[in-house]
C-alpha cells in the first residue's frame, strides 16, 4: 500500500458547535460525519459485492492509498485532498471507497462507493459524493466564517478527527495547539516537486499528532468550529504539521459554487440560498431542480417537530433539495431523531404550542400548510416570504382560527389583519382589524 506521507486533506466546515477541547465528547454523529476515503485498484469496481458484504472479502492490502474526508451536505458529499484520490500524474483513481466507523475502538467498514465530482491539484481539494442507493441523510460540518478563523492565534487549543496510520486502524482524536502561522505558502515546498501548480496558500502550523492517512481531516478550534483541514507534515521530524486555512477552504468552494454552471444564465442568489434562471428559482448550481415550497414546509415543521426550534434557511434548502432528487420525509425524520434526541421530547410533550393550543399531529400540519399556500397565492399571487413570517401565518391559520381572507389582507399589508398571540375570535373585533380587513 503507497502512503503519501502528505496527509489526506479533509475540507473543514464548521461543525455544529462541539464541546471545548477540554470536554470534548464524540457523538455518533462525528463518527458518521468525518470517513476514511480508500482508493482501489481497478479490478474492483462500485458495483461490486464487496462495497455492500464487507465480510466476504477483506482485500486490505490492496488499497493503493488512502485518506480522510468529511461531509459537507445532506447528501453525502465530502471534502478532501486532491492527493487523496488522484496520482501524481494528474490521473483520478477510479474506483473510492466510503468507510464509516460503528465503534471508537475497531476500524472502520466499507459503507458506499464514491465518485469525484469536482478537484482541483493546484490547491490540492477535492469534492467526492457517495453513491448511496437509500438516499439517507448524512450530517455534515459546515466551515467556518472567515471572520471566526482571522481570530485565531498562536497557542490557541484545536483538535483533529481522522485515519491516520497511527496505532491501527480505528479512528484518533488528538489535540494540539496552533504554533505559527504561514502566508503565501508554496505547497510544492512540501513534496520537493512539481505536483502543484504554482498557487501560494494560507497554512496554519500545529503541534498536533497525525500521519499518513490523515491529510483531509477537520481542525477544530475549542468551540468545535472547523477552522481548517490537514494536508501535510514536515519531512523531518518536528511534531509540526500543517493545516490548509479554513479561508482558502470557503474561497474555493465558493468558486467551485460560483463557477460550476455550465450556462451563465444560471445565477446565484445568496440571500436566498438557491440560484435563479429567468425569474424561476433552483436549488442546484444546474438550474435544474426547481424550488419546491411544499417540500420545505414538511422539512421545516418535521425539524420543529423534532427539534422545537426552526431549521436555519440554508440548510433548509439543502434538505428540500436532497428530498427533491430522490430522498423522502421520512428519511429526514429518521435523521433528526439522532440530531435532536433530547429536544425531540421537549417538542413532543409540550402542552400549548401556538394561540394556547396544543400541537396538532405533523401530518395535519402538512395538509394545512399546503391549503394555505394555495389560498394565498389564489388571492396575492405567488408568495415572497421569509422563513419566519410564513410559519407564523401557518401558526395563524391552524391555532389561531385565522380566515385565508384574513391572512391575504396581513400578507398584502404588512400585518394589522393577523395577530401572532391573539386568536381571530378576539382579534376581529380590534381596530386595527376592522380598519383594514375592508382596504
Amino acid at each position: 500500500m503507497r502512503q503519501i506521507f502528505i496527509l489526506t486533506l479533509a475540507i473543514l466546515i464548521s461543525l455544529t458547535p462541539l464541546a471545548p477541547a477540554s470536554a470534548y465528547e464524540l457523538t455518533g454523529l462525528d463518527l458518521e460525519t468525518v470517513v476514511r476515503v480508500d482508493s482501489l485498484p481497478d479490478a474492483f469496481h462500485p458495483a461490486d459485492q464487496y462495497f455492500y458484504n464487507p465480510g466476504n472479502f477483506e482485500p486490505a492490502d490492496q488499497v493503493i492509498q488512502y485518506g480522510t474526508g468529511f461531509f459537507i451536505d445532506y447528501r453525502g458529499c465530502l471534502l478532501t485532498n486532491a492527493h487523496v484520490v488522484t496520482d501524481f500524474d494528474d490521473s483520478r483513481f477510479k474506483n473510492l471507497q466510503i468507510r464509516l466507523s460503528t465503534d471508537l475502538a475497531l476500524k472502520p467498514q466499507p459503507a458506499y462507493p464514491a465518485d469525484v465530482l469536482f478537484y482541483d491539484q493546484g490547491i490540492d481539494l477535492a469534492v467526492l459524493c457517495v453513491n448511496d442507493p437509500e438516499r439517507n441523510f448524512h450530517h455534515f460540518y459546515d466551515i467556518a466564517d472567515d471572520s471566526r478563523i482571522d481570530l485565531l492565534k498562536i497557542k490557541d487549543d484545536i483538535s483533529i478527527l481522522g485515519y491516520p496510520d497511527i496505532g491501527g486502524d480505528s479512528i484518533t482524536y488528538s489535540t494540539g495547539k496552533i504554533t505559527g502561522f504561514w502566508k503565501e505558502a508554496d505547497l510544492n515546498y512540501f513534496l520537493g516537486e512539481n505536483y502543484f501548480e504554482d498557487k501560494r496558500l494560507e497554512v496554519i502550523k500545529s503541534d498536533t499528532i497525525t500521519g499518513p492517512g490523515g491529510s483531509g481531516s477537520p481542525v477544530f478550534d475549542d468551540d468545535g468550529n472547523v477552522i481548517g483541514m490537514i494536508f501535510a507534515a514536515a519531512f523531518v521530524p518536528s511534531g509540526i504539521n500543517f493545516i490548509i486555512s479554513g479561508k482558502v477552504l470557503n474561497d474555493w468552494y465558493d468558486l467551485y459554487i460560483n463557477t460550476a454552471s455550465p450556462s451563465t444564465s444560471c445565477l446565484r442568489d445568496t440571500e436566498k440560498n438557491l440560484f435563479r434562471k429567468e425569474g424561476v428559482y433552483y436549488y442546484d448550481n444546474f438550474c435544474i431542480v426547481q424550488q419546491n415550497l411544499n417540500i420545505e414546509n414538511a422539512v421545516q415543521l418535521n425539524y420543529q417537530e423534532r427539534c422545537g426550534a426552526n431549521l436555519d434557511d440554508r440548510r433548509l434548502k439543502m434538505a428540500a433539495y436532497h428530498i427533491a432528487t430522490g430522498s423522502t420525509i421520512n428519511k429526514w425524520w429518521d435523521y433528526l431523531g439522532k440530531f435532536c434526541p433530547v429536544n425531540q421530547q421537549t417538542a413532543v410533550e409540550q402542552s400549548s404550542f401556538a394561540y394556547a393550543q396544543t400541537r396538532a399531529p405533523l401530518v395535519v400540519e402538512q395538509t394545512k400548510a399546503i391549503e394555505l399556500k394555495n389560498g394565498l397565492e389564489k388571492s396575492v399571487g405567488q408568495l415572497n416570504l421569509s422563513s419566519d413570517n410564513w410559519y407564523k401565518l401557518v401558526n395563524a391559520y391552524i391555532y389561531g382560527g385565522y380566515p385565508i381572507e384574513a391572512i391575504s389582507q396581513a400578507v398584502k399589508l404588512g400585518g394589522y389583519t393577523v395577530h401572532p398571540e391573539i386568536p381571530f375570535g378576539a382579534w376581529k373585533s380590534s381596530q386595527d382589524y376592522i380598519k383594514n380587513i375592508i382596504k
